[in-house]
């Protein structure tokens, strides 16, 4: 006769990276200070210093100076913007057509329309807000 035994432990097929994601995670131990022991810092001797050195004067105004020997005029001439050219007329008429055609088939804004002019006429003019009275005589 077979004598029984357990299978396999399945967590033998593993890998070490799926053994570290399905552990349970290690708590986060915090080093607490003791109320009486006292600041490490010496916050009297420390020295303030700004992150960003301003090299320039405070009767300037600025944060920034410009040489005034460097201008536009004395750069390469081929790095100054050339000026724009005009657009097509036609290429101007299909930009404008794309543009606009979003906004000139646009059923909903319609439809919302026509609802509130009928909410509108109903208000105004009161024909849902009174019911009628029929009459039945007696027989």
């Amino acid at each position: 006769m077979c004598e029984a035994r357990p299978p396999n432990d399945p967590t033998s097929l593993r890998t070490e990276s799926q053994r570290r994601r399905n552990s349970p995670p290690k708590p986060l131990r915090r080093r607490q200070r003791r109320r009486n022991e006292p600041d490490p810092l010496e916050w009297d001797k420390l020295e303030s210093v700004p992150l960003v050195r301003s090299d320039a004067s405070p009767e300037s105004g600025e944060d920034y100076w410009v040489d005034p020997t460097v201008t536009l005029s004395d750069a390469d001439p081929g790095k100054v913007r050339a000026k724009k050219k005009s657009i097509e007329p036609a290429l101007k008429r299909k930009l404008k057509s794309e543009v606009v055609s979003p906004y000139s088939d646009n059923w909903i804004l319609r439809a919302v329309v026509v609802v509130a002019l009928l909410v509108l006429a109903v208000w105004k003019f009161g024909g849902l807000d009174t019911v009628p009275i029929i009459t039945v005589p007696d027989l």
